[in-house]
């Protein structure tokens, strides 16, 4: 993949992309083999652009399950059945 955004470097260490729901498992079930915390953008980016975009999902360690925390209260099967019509 050429970045559009950056141009492109003879070093850059790739990516891989995980698709399968048994992959994505063992993946997130394996952080000493594997880790989102450093990108999963396919375009080699700047740690501040990382950090700044980054969402729980790509985090690693302990961090995501704070925050986690907090999203899940939004979705309580209660609050899910509230927006049940907009999503609709």
């Amino acid at each position: 993949y050429e970045s559009t955004l950056l141009p492109p470097q003879d070093d850059t260490p790739g990516f891989w992309s995980v698709t399968k729901h048994a992959d994505c498992r063992y993946v997130s079930r394996n952080p000493k083999l594997f880790c989102s915390g450093k990108g999963v953008l396919m375009e080699d980016m700047p740690e501040i652009v990382i950090t700044a975009t980054a969402s729980f999902l790509v985090m690693d360690g302990e961090a995501p399950r704070k925050v986690r925390g907090l999203v899940e209260q939004a979705f309580t099967p209660r609050n899910v059945r509230k927006l049940t019509q907009w999503i609709a």
